[in-house]
C-alpha cells in the first residue's frame, strides 16, 4: 500500500474509493474483485491506485502479454476485450501510425542522425523501434519475454551496453514504482543520451472515463450478470486495472527531475502526452 505520492513524496493526498477489476484480481491474486483506493496528489497532480504490485505480481500480470491465453482469460470478465481488439493494438497499421508520430517528434527535437542506437524499454518485440531511425541499432527490454523482431536485440537489466536513446511508450502508467523504472531506464543511457517518455493523458476522475465505466458495466449486466452484481456492491466507478498511474505534465516533469535529467521538450498528440529529456554529460 502507498499512503503518499510515489512521484514527489508529498503526503498531501486525497483518497477516493476504488475496486480492483475482476480480471486483475483473478490473474494476479486468483480471487474475486476487492476494494482498492485511488490517491490524488495535490502537489504534483499525480493519481495512483493502491494496492501496488510486487515484482512477482507484475510478472504474473504481464506474462505472455496480449497473447492468446491472456486474451481468453481477460474476455471471461471483459466481454468487450475480443480477439479482434487484442490483435488491433499491435497491428502493423497501428504500429506504423505510432512510429510515424514518434519519428516526427524526434526529428523536430533532436539530431536523429547522431542516434546510432535505440532501446525500446517495455516495447514488446520491438515493433516501435524497428525502422524508426534508419541505420540505428535497435534493442528492446520487456518483462513479458515475447521474443523480438529479426532486426531487434533483446537486452536484460544490468547489461553494460549503453544507447543513445531510450524510448518508453505507454509503460509508466503500468508500474508499481515509476521512480525505480526511471532509474532502470537511465542505467541504459550513455552520458549525453536521451530518453523519450510518453503516457496516456487520462484520469479516472474525469467524466469521460466515468462514462466509459458506466457503458462497460451495462455490458456486464447484459452478458456477465453475476459479475456485475459483485461489482455493484462496491459502489464506485474507480476501477483499478492495468493502468495504475495517471499523469499530467506537472507530475511527469517531477518524475523526470527525480533522476536529474535535463528537460528538452514536451508535447502531446491525441490522448497522449510526452517528454524528451537528456542525460547530463558527464553524469
Amino acid at each position: 500500500m502507498a499512503g503518499e505520492c510515489i512521484v514527489c513524496g508529498s503526503g498531501e493526498v486525497e483518497s477516493h474509493s476504488g475496486v480492483v477489476a475482476p480480471f486483475l484480481a483473478q490473474r494476479i491474486w486468483k480471487k474475486q474483485a476487492f476494494r482498492s483506493s485511488l490517491l490524488h496528489c495535490r502537489s504534483c497532480d499525480f493519481l495512483h491506485f493502491t494496492p501496488r504490485l510486487s515484482d512477482a505480481e507484475e510478472a504474473a500480470l504481464y506474462l505472455d502479454y496480449r497473447g492468446h491465453a491472456y486474451q481468453v482469460e481477460r474476455h471471461e470478465s471483459e466481454p468487450w476485450y475480443t480477439s479482434k481488439l487484442n490483435a488491433s493494438l499491435y497491428s502493423s497499421e497501428a504500429m506504423l501510425s505510432r512510429r510515424t508520430i514518434v519519428g516526427e517528434i524526434l526529428r523536430n527535437n533532436l539530431k536523429v542522425e547522431s542516434i546510432d542506437s535505440v532501446l525500446d524499454f517495455g516495447g514488446g518485440r520491438g515493433e516501435l523501434v524497428d525502422g524508426l531511425i534508419p541505420e540505428a541499432e535497435n534493442f528492446v527490454y520487456d518483462i513479458a519475454k515475447v521474443g523480438t523482431l529479426p532486426k531487434v536485440t533483446a537486452l536484460e537489466l544490468g547489461d553494460p551496453r549503453k544507447v543513445d536513446l531510450v524510448l518508453c511508450s505507454n509503460v509508466f502508467e503500468h508500474v508499481a514504482s515509476p521512480r525505480r523504472l526511471l532509474q532502470q531506464i537511465v542505467s541504459f543511457i550513455r552520458p549525453g543520451g536521451y530518453v523519450f517518455v510518453e503516457v496516456p493523458n487520462e484520469s479516472p476522475l474525469t467524466a469521460k472515463v466515468k462514462a466509459k465505466r458506466i457503458a462497460q458495466f451495462g455490458i456486464l449486466v447484459a452478458l456477465r450478470t453475476r459479475l456485475a452484481l459483485q461489482l455493484a456492491r462496491f459502489g464506485t466507478l474507480n476501477v483499478m486495472h492495468e493502468h495504475l498511474n495517471f499523469y499530467q505534465f506537472s507530475s511527469l516533469r517531477r518524475l523526470i527531475d527525480s533522476e536529474g535529467l535535463t528537460f528538452v521538450a514536451e508535447g502531446g498528440y491525441g490522448e497522449t502526452i510526452w517528454i524528451l529529456a537528456q542525460m547530463n554529460s558527464p553524469r
